[in-house]
């Protein structure tokens, strides 16, 4: 019962914050699925994505109430995602536990490295530079945007570690509207990748993983609306790095030591 507890609990706390910065938070629900619920990866994941999915849907409107998602943006992004998320998922079911735990430490570890020296050099851009948006760059997000594919659909992460970042250091997007639009792409990313993994006969689908993702759902949906009203416009971009490397850290350590136990 306690672990039933702490699950929950997690899964809140994650979808409190995460959903409202873009991120959805994967990277943080399969690790409490894989060491609390006893789930390996080839179950943990699709749930990640199920909940990731419902922290973005119910994120997403108040970004578009606050006009920070740029819907043709987010179109371009998830035209490169959700080709990615197949082949990212067909790549997950055939791992092993162990290889899976150490790259997805391994790439937890180097989004924090990124935002640790975004952190102490004060980078990110709160204005718009349109001269970003052409072809060419726009290209090269949709590129970008197809790995963030792979990876949402091989770690349960939503894609938003990748979006993010394109559009604030490649496309010159506020920060806030990188984090917006980034909702609205991480729906149909997450989508592709929940309906490869559904009709994939190799997902082991069980009764207990279908138990948590109904079970689940209404708290990461409730934890990412009450995150929209009343802490998105509370938590300053410093305080939420600083948040979200403190934990991923903590949950990359974690992982590599139990990749070897």
């Amino acid at each position: 019962m306690w672990q039933i507890v702490l699950i929950i609990l997690a899964v809140f706390g994650i979808a409190l914050i995460y959903p409202n910065i873009g991120l959805g938070g994967g990277f943080l629900h399969v690790p409490v699925l894989m060491y609390l619920a006893g789930m390996d990866n080839g179950s943990a994941v699709p749930v990640s994505l199920t909940l990731v999915l419902a922290g973005a849907l119910a994120a997403f409107p108040k970004h578009h109430k606050s006009g920070n998602v740029d819907t043709r943006l987010a179109a371009y992004l998830a035209s490169g995602a959700v080709f990615g998320a197949v082949i990212g998922t067909f790549i997950n079911l055939s791992l092993n536990q162990s290889m899976f735990e150490l790259l997805f430490a391994f790439t937890i570890i180097l989004v924090c490295i990124k935002m640790l020296f975004d952190l102490m050099k004060g980078n990110g851009s709160e204005k718009a530079d349109d001269c970003r948006m052409c072809t060419k760059w726009i290209s090269a997000s949709v590129g970008l945007a197809f790995l963030a594919g792979i990876l949402a659909s091989l770690f349960g992460i939503g894609g938003g570690l990748i979006f993010v970042p394109t559009m604030i250091y490649l496309l010159g997007r506020p920060t806030k509207l990188a984090a917006g639009t980034s909702t609205l792409a991480i729906v149909p990313t997450a989508t592709v990748g929940l309906l490869t993994y559904y009709f994939t006969a190799s997902a082991e689908m069980d009764a207990s993983t279908i138990w948590y993702i109904v079970c689940l759902i209404p708290v990461a949906l409730i934890g990412a609306y009450l995150g929209s009203k009343y802490l998105s416009s509370r938590l300053t971009g410093t305080h939420i790095k600083a948040i979200f490397i403190a934990l991923a850290m903590f949950v990359a350590i974690t992982m590599i030591a139990m990749a070897f136990i």
